[in-house]
């Protein structure tokens, strides 16, 4: 059982070899739940204000406005440049199993719980994955 992922089923074969394209910020949000995908395209596609947007999609100011800095700042990090990076076939030491717990984790912000249920692993498995992830882009940031 794999996460899913708000891409399309012609975006499921990700290419062998780094790809500019897939490492953009376009992609990364290509990863993102629908909804989340709709609120920043509410906001910076349309160009709404985030009353506007609160209004469209029923929710208080506050909470657009805050969900769309968490997403500004989860897509424009260095982890997540790196992630999509792998996901397009860079070389790195992490399973694709490992990558996905990433994507998962660190760019839709799956909580570990759900995680662990859709791909079937205990929860110290999940941790210890984690814990190699973390080192692994950790390692690749000091260069």
């Amino acid at each position: 059982m794999t996460i899913k992922h708000a891409r399309s089923s012609a975006e499921d074969d990700l290419p062998a070899a780094p790809d500019p394209r897939h490492t953009s910020l376009a992609f990364r949000i290509r990863l993102l739940p629908m909804a989340d995908r709709i609120l920043l395209h509410l906001r910076t596609g349309r160009g709404m204000t985030c009353a506007e947007v609160s209004v469209v999609l029923g929710k208080t100011r506050g909470h657009v406005c805050r969900r769309v800095h968490v997403l500004d700042q989860r897509l424009r990090s260095p982890r997540a440049h790196l992630l999509a990076a792998m996901a397009a076939g860079a070389p790195t030491d992490l399973t694709r199993l490992e990558i996905e717990i990433a994507f998962a984790r660190y760019i839709a912000a799956v909580s570990c719980r759900r995680i662990c249920l859709a791909l079937n692993i205990s929860r110290p498995a999940m941790r210890k994955h984690l814990r190699r992830i973390n080192r692994h882009l950790s390692d690749i940031n000091a260069l």
